[in-house]
């Protein structure tokens, strides 16, 4: 079973050291809407645009001696509530695929708030 390998309240820029090497799934919940946000659905407030980015990264020496972090396309928070998972999230035999990620990189527009929790182990 995963537990969280992180969770933070997250705002403007940052980045972090995750507790844990593979991403199962992660959960983010807008706190405050950045006033640059969007609504993308008539009557639908939890549908948004510009809203935010999560990516997520590893800290590798591959390319000369100095280890640099390295990140994979973000994950838009499009919604108020929104889900990210690997694709594919199962292998052949029905178990879990995790991410390799150590890192964590985030931006929030000014005015803007998420809590965030990642699952994995």
């Amino acid at each position: 079973m995963p537990g969280a390998i992180y969770s933070a309240s997250i705002a403007g820029d940052g980045a972090a050291s995750m507790g844990g090497s593979a991403v199962w799934y992660a959960v983010c919940h807008m706190t405050a809407v950045a006033a640059g946000a969007r609504e993308l659905e008539v009557g639908s407030s939890d549908h948004l645009l510009r809203a935010g980015w999560v990516a997520f990264g590893d800290t590798l020496s591959v390319i000369g001696a100095t280890a640099r972090d390295y990140w994979r396309a973000v994950w838009w928070l499009d919604f108020v509530d929104s889900l990210y998972t690997p694709v594919p999230s199962t292998g052949e035999a029905g178990g879990p695929l995790g991410l390799v990620a150590s890192r964590i990189r985030w931006h929030i527009p000014v005015g803007g708030a998420a809590d965030i929790y990642v699952f994995g182990v």
